[in-house]
């Protein structure tokens, strides 16, 4: 990750003052036709260093995830009185559940449709 990272790095640096060039090149007297290929490349390359800087961001997000310890998680310590708590919760939700029927379908369907009119008057 760090040679991915120093070599982002460089592509950054190099592309921020191909900007910078850009920017300023686009400031001189050019004709029409070249100043709407100086501003082509400085589009370009100002989404590649959105994209530069995004993946960055991407590999810090990433190295932060690692300091936290992923993929491990520690269980979660409660005393035993809180755990019998949640077991009775848990029960009665089981309980709870337990009323849903979830074979019954329904067997008929009635649609009370209003008397026809004549939309030509």
């Amino acid at each position: 990750m760090a040679d991915d990272r120093a070599t982002l790095q460089t592509a950054l640096t190099v592309v921020t003052q191909q900007i910078r060039g850009l920017r300023d090149l686009a400031n001189v007297s050019l004709s029409g036709d070249l100043l709407v290929l100086v501003r082509d490349a400085l589009s370009a390359r100002e989404r590649r260093r959105s994209l530069i800087n995004a993946v960055l961001a991407s590999l810090d997000a990433s190295a932060a995830l690692d300091a936290d310890g992923y993929p491990a998680l520690d269980p979660i310590v409660i005393p035993p009185s809180l755990f019998a708590e949640l077991q009775e919760e848990v029960s009665d939700v089981g309980a709870a559940a337990g009323v849903f029927d979830p074979s019954a379908a329904a067997t008929q369907i009635i649609v009370n449709l209003g008397n026809p009119s004549d939309k030509s008057e």
